[in-house]
């Protein structure tokens, strides 16, 4: 009997902070179409972020609600798109752009985006047009 005191206590301190972490997002993003990138590739009304990690998307209103505190910066975005960073060490943009036509494209910026797979059909696909010893 003295055990069930204290897993009720600690559920009610799970509940109540996982409550206070809700409700608590820095920033609110709505205003513009968020490209989530996720599996569906869908697009959002609104994003929060908390901590530096996205916590939430959806419906603007859901998300407000939810995320939204005394606290929070909430920004519009007047019709600008909303998406994740992308990070290119190393790539000649201009000179794909203009040597496209020439060889084989594998430059994987349309979507969906190619695997490794797809990659080596499109491979094989393009050395029928590569010459005799070329």
């Amino acid at each position: 009997m003295k055990f069930a005191p204290k897993l009720l206590v600690t559920l009610l301190m799970a509940h109540c902070a996982l409550a206070f972490a809700k409700g608590n997002a820095d920033t609110i993003f709505y205003g513009g179409p968020i490209v989530t990138v996720n599996a569906k590739n869908e697009e959002v009304q609104a994003l929060a972020v908390q901590n530096g990690k996205i916590v939430a998307v959806g419906a603007k209103d859901a998300v407000t609600k939810e995320w939204q505190a005394g606290n929070t910066k909430v920004i519009d975005l007047q019709g600008q798109t909303l998406m994740p960073g992308f990070v290119e060490p190393h790539v000649h943009i201009m000179v794909t752009a203009v040597f496209e036509g020439l060889g084989l494209n594998l430059s994987n910026f349309t979507l969906p985006y190619d695997t490794k797979e797809t990659l080596i059909q499109k491979m094989k696909v393009g050395l029928k047009d590569v010459p005799t010893g070329g």
